[in-house]
């Protein structure tokens, strides 16, 4: 079955905190940009940052504002309204993210490289994507169930961002609203840009989800030719179909635990 989706723009402003967001972009992409936006939304007095890069916020002028750090303070993050940590490598961060949503925590990171505990997806409340996203086919595993095919959802990241340009300030939003089935309520633009319009409709692929479950879409295979025809043609696409079922099928995710 095939639908029109139309992707309306999330702006930064319009999301309610305490919020856990995960910003997912490479290095020199605009996810520093989008943290700033949501520091100055927050306006808070109590917020902790640990980065490599104290320099972008001393050039911002929040120093006075916030507590910068290069390594996680186990007291004084757990003390603070508004946690930024970013590009960490110790997956174990993400047990920051706050199931109560009393605080904000803001995660970044440069790449998707692994599946997330089940703990962490069930705190996340959004999911920035900006361009040169590397394995943004493991987000549509995590975060993409309402998109059964994933040409569809990876032609809605690059929509969002001109065609997956890492110096782009567009992005893909995900908002996680467990309680519907329509794509257009999930799957947002959103932009660092002031002024800004898009127009993005695309025509997915959909089929009925019940309990979010994904089903990969069985792909109709060519029946076995006559005698008198060549069998090359039925094996080119038995293998074209068996590359686009290999293409929607979600990868097999191991439970973690963080500590």
């Amino acid at each position: 079955m095939s639908e029109r989706l139309n992707i309306k723009r999330l702006r930064i402003r319009d999301i309610v905190f305490p919020a856990n967001i995960l910003i997912v972009g490479p290095s020199a992409s605009r996810k520093n940009a989008a943290v700033l936006r949501i520091l100055d939304e927050i306006k808070s007095d109590n917020v902790v940052v640990v980065s490599s890069h104290p320099e972008l916020y001393q050039d911002a002028g929040l120093t006075n504002q916030i507590q910068l750090y290069e390594s996680v303070p186990p007291q004084e993050i757990k003390r603070a309204d508004c946690r930024v940590l970013e590009d960490l490598a110790d997956d174990t961060n993400f047990g920051y993210f706050d199931n109560k949503r009393q605080k904000t925590t803001v995660i970044t990171i440069e790449d998707y490289h692994v599946h997330l505990p089940r703990s962490a997806l069930a705190a996340i409340d959004y999911v920035f994507l900006f361009g040169g996203v590397k394995q943004i086919r493991r987000v549509w595993d995590d975060f993409g169930a309402l998109i059964p095919k994933f040409k569809d959802f990876r032609q809605i990241y690059l929509a969002c961002t001109d065609e997956g340009d890492r110096y782009c300030d567009d992005f893909m939003s995900i908002r996680i609203v467990k309680e519907t089935i329509n794509p257009a309520e999930v799957f947002f633009w959103s932009t660092l840009r002031r002024e800004a319009a898009k127009d993005i409709t695309l025509q997915i692929q959909r089929e009925i989800i019940l309990n979010k479950v994904h089903s990969a879409e069985e792909v109709q295979v060519a029946q076995e030719p006559p005698n008198n025809q060549a069998n090359e043609p039925v094996a080119l696409i038995e293998a074209e179909a068996e590359k686009e079922r290999d293409e929607n099928e979600r990868e097999e995710r191991d439970d973690c635990v963080i500590l």
